[in-house]
């Protein structure tokens, strides 16, 4: 007779109730206390650090904000003309079209009016000569569109949660582990415990 079948463990089917009730439960052992316990405390660990995920936020928001008020206030659009066809589409080594998006040489005009020339990005198809928009920065050189603030608000609250969620997976890894190597000593206990009872059971 194994003690599994023998004697079940209580535990399993309702760790929630456990773990409210466990002090009150005379048949609590220690490490269901200690479980119970490990797991309130992970749960108020994780509620602390909301509010230290909200600083870390307000710290991004704070650096992101400003980037984006200095990208909007520096960086300007202008008109770029096609010095030559752009590409139909670019393809990849296997030859399958993959963006609509293609580079192109071009000429536009840097903000104190100097002529400047490079690749810029425009729709598949484009014709030499044909004028497209250009975000450039102070230097007149080519840039990616400056950062909005919504995009920005965004992204804040993206990592802000982020930092909260991963600190609540992390504790929860731990959590996991503890409890997996409290069953395995309950585990243990019951089956020293049937060893010292079995024998009273079977007259062996």
């Amino acid at each position: 007779m194994s003690s599994t079948s023998s004697v079940p463990d209580h535990n399993q089917g309702r760790p929630h109730r456990l773990t409210f009730a466990v002090w009150r439960n005379p048949l609590a052992r220690p490490a269901d206390r200690l479980q119970a316990f490990s797991l309130l405390l992970a749960a108020a660990i994780w509620l602390i650090g909301l509010p230290v995920a909200a600083v870390t936020g307000t710290l991004i928001w704070s650096d992101l904000s400003a980037t984006a008020q200095d990208q909007q206030h520096s960086r300007t659009m202008t008109t770029a003309v096609l010095l030559a066809d752009a590409p139909h589409f670019v393809f990849t080594e296997q030859g399958v079209a993959i963006s609509d998006d293609v580079p192109a040489s071009a000429r536009w005009s840097a903000p104190d009016g100097t002529p400047r020339t490079g690749t810029v990005t425009t729709k598949n198809g484009g014709l030499a000569g044909q004028e497209v928009t250009l975000w450039i920065d102070p230097a007149g050189t080519a840039t990616d569109p400056p950062t909005s603030t919504a995009a920005a608000a965004a992204l804040t609250v993206l990592v802000a949660a982020g930092i909260w969620l991963a600190w609540g997976a992390l504790l929860f890894v731990f959590w996991s582990g503890l409890r997996c190597r409290l069953n395995r000593q309950r585990s243990s206990e019951w089956d020293r415990r049937w060893e010292q009872v079995e024998p009273l059971w079977t007259h062996r």
